[in-house]
């Protein structure tokens, strides 16, 4: 098989939105397509390489950041590189495209409305906010910038994972990423 350029999948959107469960999906397609796969899970990087990052604005640059140039490492390197980050504003969406390269870069936003991302968090984050236990919550009371127009989205309320992974792949073969 003939190497292939490497790309990356960018999937934001709120805490318990779908995001992991979608990125292991595409991963899994990946691999079956013979594509090398890298996973980079937001909540994964925290337990390791940003381990030492809180939920600050500063912080959550620095995460976007080194998840950022890690994805790019991957791509460059030939690997189909899924991304799973929160990444809450378009100030982070933007860095993250500064870094990536626009032609092998799929931004992608992962919609749900927070009743349903509410009711899916088996970890308790959006109770122990409610409760005042935890500041700084995307889309609780920290800021969660919403996809602007013309931004590519799935919606993971409406669609099933398997949907939208399949529009996922059809809109990265339509930019010519694969």
């Amino acid at each position: 098989m003939e190497a292939t350029p490497g790309f990356v999948i960018w999937l934001y959107g709120l805490p318990c939105s779908g995001k992991s469960t979608l990125a292991n999906s595409l991963i899994h397609w990946a691999r079956q397509e013979g594509y090398p796969a890298l996973g980079l899970d937001g909540d994964l990087l925290r337990s390791g390489v940003c381990a030492d990052l809180g939920f600050s604005d500063e912080d959550r640059t620095e995460n976007v950041r080194r998840t950022s140039h890690l994805a790019k490492l991957a791509m460059d390197s030939g690997f189909a590189t899924i991304v799973s980050l929160v990444t809450p504003t378009v100030t982070l969406r933007e860095l993250a495209m500064n870094i990536i390269p626009a032609e092998r870069l799929l931004l992608v936003a992962v919609t749900c409305p927070i009743q349903e991302c509410k009711r899916r968090d088996v970890k308790g984050m959006y109770a122990k906010a409610a409760a005042g236990l935890m500041k700084g919550m995307t889309g609780v009371d920290g800021v969660f910038d919403p996809v602007r127009p013309g931004e590519f989205e799935v919606n993971s309320l409406n669609q099933s994972i398997e949907e939208c992974k399949q529009s996922i792949i059809d809109e990265a073969i339509l930019k010519k990423l694969i």
